[in-house]
Formats: C-alpha cells, structure tokens, sequence
C-alpha cells in the first residue's frame, strides 16, 4: 500500500487519485484483496463552465453538496436518487442509481461525458473529455457505470448539466387496482403529455396502487399540462416523497429489481400480490419488497464475457466481484 494513503481498519482513505493508484498497484503486487475505500478527502469541484453548461468534480463530492453548488448558477444534474445528501457521485456511477425524474431525463449514464478511473491493477485511466461533444476514444465509461467497482474505482467525473425548470409539478392518482392503475396509464401514454416523472408504487400491503406523474417545463407549458391531466382522471397534488418512504421502511436486502418491457411492468406488478413496490412505470423497472421472481440462469455466452472484462481490468481479483 501507498505509504501516502492513509488507511486503518483495511480502509484505504486516499487524498488523491494518485494514491489511490499507488494502494491498489500495491495491492495488485502482493496479491491480496483491496479493503474498503474512502474517497471522501476527493471532493472538489473541479470545474465548472456555466457557459459550457459542463462540470468535473472528485468522484467523492456528496451529491446533494455538488447539486447545490450548480443551481446558485440556475443548473443542474438531472438525476435525483434516494437520499442525494449521503450519496457520493461515485456511489451514484458505480451502482448506476437514478430516481423518479429518470423517465423524462434517462439514466446517470446519459449525463456522463468524462471520467477516471484507477483499474484494479493500479493503472490511472481516462474516458471521454469535458465537452459534450466529444468522440476521441472509446467509450469505456458505461462499462464502469453500475459495475460497483468490479472493474475500478472512479476517482473524477465531467457532467453535462441542464437549466433549472421554470415550473415543475407532481400529481397523483390512486387506483383500487393493479387493473385500474393500468387503464389510467394506457391514457396518460396515449395522451400529448410529456412527463418528468412517471412512477407507480404501493407503500403497504393493503394499500391501493398510486399513479404519480410530474411535469416540469415553462409555466405556459405547464398549466397546459395540467389541465390535460385533470381531464384524464381524478389527479390531485402531490410530490415524490413515496421514494423516500418506501426505501426508508424496506431493508435492502430483501428488495428485488425488476426489469420489464414498461408494456409488461403493471402484469408483473399484479403478480406480486399485496407486495410494497415503487416503480419506474415508463421505464420497465420496479423495486419490489420480498418479490416473487423466477431465478434466470446465467447465459454462459455473457458469462465468459464478463470474465474476461474482469480478467482485463483486475487481473489479481484485489476488486470485488461484481455478483449476478
């Protein structure tokens, strides 16, 4: 280990990249799994270019610190993950995490335009750039995102960032069932409404399915919006603090993710009986408590794939494995 890197306890706290890459080459020498890792000391804003509507930060700046920081400029990340406060960027690229607003914005990886990354054998690379515009390279950033530091650790990340919405509203409209809830989605797709936010959740088992649909935009576009979606049913104001409850009651471990074509997620949703769920309903994906899945066998195709990814990027294993 880098004599540099503090560390106690197997927890590596690097003040720099730089010695980051020294503990895990270190580590990679000698053969011996890598500990914990701290990369709370990596928590500069880089660079930000407000014209440029760009920023480079240190991957362990705190999201909700970095997302304060852009909007005093009127900017942001349009990312919204659970709890922003205790999450750090590079916590939010590793797990791919997203939130409620990924229907109208994508996934984190749609924002990504530069990053680095220490390898599992101590080798300091680069990705992308900090312009948005960007086509030198490959693009090995996805392979990183969501990979939960299986393949290397990110230490720096550019953004492209977005204004601030003029006017942003949440409304919801709770249904006595799954069925119910499906009709009134089948309306809101077939509608002109262009939402933000399109989630469906049930907090407790004896609870109804709710149907939240947010817009955001310019005010003129906005209250169009709006008296769209009062003609489409009984919608009332509301906001996103179902995502907080929901991860706030479940214990982690017990949480199943589920990826569907969004056409098939409300006949998956019925299937879980009076399980406690909050769902992407534009996207295909739920996070169920305690659901009831069949378990995939792996294909052997992509397994080999991803041993061989694995082998690349951390030849002497000093990375977590990346679990199915």
């Amino acid at each position: 280990m880098s004599a540099s890197a503090s560390a106690s306890a197997n927890v590596i706290r690097p003040s720099s990249a730089q010695e980051l890459s020294d503990a895990v080459r270190a580590a990679c020498h000698s053969r011996q799994h890598l500990g914990s890792i701290d990369l709370t000391a990596l928590n500069r804003i880089l660079q930000h270019v407000p014209e440029d509507m760009t920023v480079k930060v240190e991957a362990g700046i705190s999201l909700g610190i970095l997302q304060r920081a852009l909007a005093m400029q009127g900017q942001w990340i349009p990312v919204d993950p659970f709890t922003p406060g205790e999450l750090s960027v590079e916590e939010m690229l590793a797990s791919d995490l997203s939130g409620p607003r990924r229907y109208g914005f994508g996934p984190v990886r749609d924002h990504v335009i530069g990053m680095q990354v220490v390898l599992g054998d101590g080798r300091l690379i680069k990705s992308g750039g900090q312009v948005v515009k960007n086509v030198a390279g490959y693009d090995l950033m996805k392979l990183f995102m969501g990979s939960r530091r299986s393949l290397g650790v990110i230490t720096e990340a550019s953004f492209k960032l977005l204004p601030l919405p003029e006017f942003e509203a949440v409304f919801a409209c709770t249904q006595e069932s799954p069925d119910a809830t499906s009709d009134l989605l089948e309306r809101v797709h077939a509608s002109a409404l262009t939402p933000v936010v399109l989630d469906v959740y049930r907090l407790t088992p004896n609870d109804d399915v709710t149907l939240v649909v947010g817009i955001a935009g310019s005010r003129e576009d906005g209250a169009w919006q709006i008296g769209e979606l009062q003609r489409l049913g009984n919608f009332e104001m509301s906001d996103l603090s179902y995502e907080a409850r929901f991860w706030s009651s479940v214990s982690r471990e017990r949480v199943t993710r589920i990826s569907v074509r969004p056409s098939d997620l409300m006949n998956v949703i019925s299937q879980q009986q009076e399980k406690r769920f909050v769902a992407r309903a534009g996207n295909g994906i739920a996070y169920v408590d305690g659901a009831e899945v069949a378990v995939k066998v792996q294909d052997p195709v992509a397994a080999a794939l991803s041993a061989r990814i694995k082998q690349t990027y951390d030849p002497q294993g000093v990375l977590p494995s990346l679990s199915p």
